[in-house]
């Protein structure tokens, strides 16, 4: 914006000189016209002193000359009072042109204070933060190497962790392996119980049944012993048809203890 401000009066100001130039040829031209009016009046008035009986013809040339002459000193002071004018309004101008020529001097010298101390304050702005961007660049600098360091150590640890992973690995596999081989294992064994099972289960169905069918013949061996005995009792009366009855039974008592034990071992 000052820059702007600073080309605006330039130009104003190399205007203002022209039409000061411009001013000064007028105002020369104008003095050399009055200059000459001046000396064409004086020479008509000695004329005028040397002659005192002028001719017509020379006194209407004269007279001629002479409003002629008027003519211009009026167009001259009419011209010298519009370019009074004019400088006067130029003077003005000029005078404000200095007036704010001063202002603005007031305003570039402020601003070139104001920007000499932003420069100084950049200056130390940037010495600090040189400073300080030098010891973050150290910090910086010893925080990668630590970094590096740790990330050497770090290297070594996976390097041990897959070393030991890999141990793992194997031990997993066998451990794997041998649990396959020991649950094939048991269910083999599994599969042997259940078939034994089965067979035990069988068995003790037999033995059951054999059992059963000894015990329903030991209760009908009592049974019968009770019978006889029964029997025994009641016909003691008579000791031949005792007897006989008696054999008769003990050979009855011989043959059913023959065929149980027969079908106790055909079972």
């Amino acid at each position: 914006m000052q820059s702007g401000l600073l080309i605006g009066w330039q130009q104003e100001k190399e205007e203002l000189k022209g039409e000061v130039c411009r001013l000064q040829e007028e105002l020369a031209e104008s003095r050399a016209e009055r200059e000459e009016l001046e000396a064409r009046s004086r020479a008509l008035n000695d004329r005028l002193c040397q002659s005192v009986s002028p001719s017509l013809s020379l006194s209407l040339r004269v007279e001629g000359e002479q409003r002629e002459w008027k003519r211009k000193v009026r167009e001259g002071r009419e011209r010298e009072a519009r370019q009074a004018l004019l400088i006067h309004r130029l003077q003005n101008k000029v005078w404000e042109y200095r007036d704010r020529c001063q202002h603005l001097d007031v305003q570039l010298q402020d601003n070139h204070t104001q920007l000499l101390n932003t420069e100084r304050r950049i200056r130390d702005e940037r010495s600090d933060s040189l400073e300080s961007t030098l010891i973050r660049l150290e910090e910086e600098q010893q925080r990668s190497v630590g970094l590096a360091d740790t990330n050497a150590l770090l290297r070594e640890q996976l390097s041990q962790s897959e070393q030991a992973n890999q141990a793992l690995r194997e031990d997993l596999q066998k451990l794997t392996s041998d649990w396959t081989r020991a649950v094939e294992e048991a269910e083999r064994r599994e599969d042997d119980w259940r078939r034994e099972r089965e067979c035990l289960s069988g068995l003790e169905d037999q033995q059951q049944a054999r059992l059963l069918s000894v015990w329903r013949t030991v209760v009908a061996l009592r049974r019968h012993c009770h019978t006889v005995k029964t029997s025994a009792d009641t016909h003691t009366h008579t000791h031949t048809h005792t007897h006989t009855h008696t054999h008769t039974h003990t050979h009855t008592h011989t043959h059913t203890h023959t065929h149980t034990h027969t079908h106790t071992h055909t079972n």
